[in-house]
């Protein structure tokens, strides 16, 4: 069951190896506006402590203005998030609430992003410091994986690329991850079920209440549907309307399962990791793209965008 208009009315409705900033009225933040950024961010940060005391440090900019709750001061003026593990800027009234969540598994480290790490800091430094957009954060690093999923927006007929990739659509995009975690691959997942890593996961569902939720990687939407998760996906997003339907279409190369969940207000879709899958075509996704433009159509009307 697809989401429709009528049923994402019933009621209304932060991810990053740089911690980047939030976008809002103003183009170019002064630095009182800003909160500090760790080095390459969740590059070198690896250590929870660590990450933890890097945001309690960050809140002083909010103290010398006379806010003492950051919720407050993210709705006026862009900041650099470093207490959730976003990529990307936040935009308020685009994706702080009510918007598009990508979700992968970990933070990736490959070779391309040690070469970057290690010849290419003080760009790196400068890139983190502006506001960017996934699509535009994606034409920094060439990732694969942020490069594809471009791509496929272009198949699902809403493209990412409108006015350099801060269109309102673009802007309602938040990229995360199911662990606030880097690695070069995937070893262990059974990791993804602790209590650090879906707490993780759980709290940007509880703090952003996206009203869509793409994971980039089949096996997430199997952790969804663990009794402590699911359960508390219904306390956040309300009872399930749709149960999950994993689809798969005939295909002359390799097939994967594509799979759909909805509950009273979100829409979950299911996809293969962009990047990591063997023998995933374009051409195989390109057949979910009448499915993915509906969601995404009425998600427009939803956002008036």
């Amino acid at each position: 069951m697809l989401l429709t208009p009528v049923a994402w009315m019933v009621s209304t409705c932060h991810l990053s190896r740089w911690g980047i900033l939030m976008g809002a009225a103003f183009e170019h933040p002064t630095p009182n506006m800003t909160r500090n950024l760790a080095p390459f961010g969740r590059w070198t940060l690896r250590d929870k402590s660590a990450q933890r005391r890097l945001a309690r440090g960050g809140e002083a900019p909010f103290h010398s203005l006379g806010i003492t709750h950051k919720w407050q001061y993210m709705t006026k003026t862009p900041f650099n998030e470093t207490t959730y593990n976003v990529g990307n800027s936040i935009f308020p009234g685009f994706n702080d609430k009510d918007g598009i969540i990508l979700c992968g598994y970990e933070w990736g480290y490959s070779a391309h992003d040690q070469y970057l790490e290690k010849n290419h800091k003080d760009e790196i430094e400068k890139k983190k410091s502006e506001i960017n957009t996934f699509y535009s954060k994606s034409k920094i690093y060439d990732s694969p994986y942020d490069l594809r999923i471009v791509k496929w927006f272009g198949f699902f007929g809403h493209p990412l690329d409108i006015n350099n990739g801060f269109s309102s659509f673009d802007k309602c995009l938040l990229q995360t991850n199911w662990c606030d975690d880097q690695g070069t691959y995937v070893n262990d997942y059974a990791k993804f079920l602790s209590e650090e890593n879906s707490g993780n996961f759980l709290s940007i569902m509880d703090v952003f209440r996206p009203r869509v939720l793409v994971l980039m990687g089949s096996k997430q939407i199997q952790y969804l549907q663990t009794p402590a998760i699911k359960n508390r996906f219904f306390e956040i997003f309300g009872a399930e309307v749709s149960p999950l339907d994993v689809k798969s279409k005939p295909f002359e190369g390799r097939k994967f399962k594509i799979a759909f969940q909805m509950f009273e207000r979100i829409q979950i879709i299911s996809f293969p990791h962009p990047s990591g899958t063997r023998g995933l075509s374009d051409n195989y996704i390109k057949l979910f793209a009448s499915e993915m433009k509906v969601i995404l159509d009425n998600y427009r009307e939803l956002k008036l965008i």
